[in-house]
């Protein structure tokens, strides 16, 4: 079993949510499913997807090869809320510009562009190797 306890940065954030964050490269039912099937659990109990995370709670995956090559070693760098085929719903951090500004620091568009582009090259390899 693979464990994560939720820090104040996952507060109050929904488990499907969360589970979300760990797996970016995760289709989007992926995680639904895991809750779903009870492979994901809360405080060592089945939990529905909606579920708000308490600071200290343990989050508990079932470890198996699929999840593991889906979880990322590191916090991507856009907090992804929610996402689909058509939405991509991010918390945006303060100081953080939505858009590109003459100085050409980062912003949150490029950042979701990024995202977005990296995503779908993943998924576009992923259907080449497996026709």
């Amino acid at each position: 079993m693979l464990s994560y306890e939720i820090t104040q940065q996952d507060h109050c954030r929904r488990l499907e949510s969360y589970l979300r964050t760990l797996m970016p490269a995760a289709p989007p039912g992926y995680a639904r499913k895991l809750i779903k099937n009870g492979a994901a659990r809360l405080n060592g109990a089945p939990a529905a997807a909606d579920t708000l995370l308490a600071l200290c709670d343990t989050v508990t995956l079932k470890e198996s090869a699929v999840t593991t090559a889906l979880l990322v070693h590191s916090r991507p760098t856009l907090d992804i809320l929610y996402e689909d085929s058509l939405i991509l719903i991010v918390n945006k951090p303060p100081g953080l510009p939505m858009h590109r500004t003459a100085e050409c620091e980062d912003n949150l568009v490029d950042a979701g562009q990024a995202y977005i582009l990296h995503s779908r090259f993943i998924v576009t390899r992923q259907a080449e190797q497996h026709p």
